[in-house]
């Protein structure tokens, strides 16, 4: 599986939050390669930091995304938010099951991180951006 590509088509049209979404396609990339990596006992552990630092980015970047959405007086906030949360969740369960033997294999995670990402921009983040044009 290649590496996520950023492109304009990303953009929210909002600087801040577009800025915050390059350095989370350069997470999701970086978790790429530790994923892909062969397995061994330093490679479980920069899995597991990949995977701590895409979480940690994620929480940061929703609340800076949410409190953005609530500044403009976002109609469909409540949405977002859920939306945030069923990420996260799904999130942790990949990161508990990371290296279960029965668990998702990395290409697996990775297509599947990287389609929520591509749906998650191009589909509820641009509604909000497009909101604050119209404002």
């Amino acid at each position: 599986m290649a590496k996520v590509e950023r492109n304009e088509a990303y953009s929210v049209y909002v600087l801040e939050m577009d800025e915050q979404h390059k350095r989370l396609h350069g997470i999701i990339n970086r978790l790429h390669e530790a994923l892909m990596a062969e397995d061994s006992v330093d490679l479980r552990a920069a899995k597991d930091e990949a995977m701590l630092s895409l979480g940690k980015y994620l929480a940061e970047h929703f609340y800076a995304e949410e409190e953005y959405m609530k500044s403009i007086g976002y109609p469909d906030l409540a949405e977002h938010q859920q939306e945030h949360q069923n990420f996260h969740d799904r999130l942790q369960r990949y990161k508990q099951n990371l290296h279960a033997p029965d668990g998702l294999r990395p290409t697996e995670i990775m297509k599947i991180l990287v389609n929520w990402l591509h749906d998650h921009l191009q589909g509820e983040d641009k509604k909000y951006g497009k909101f604050a044009l119209s404002q």
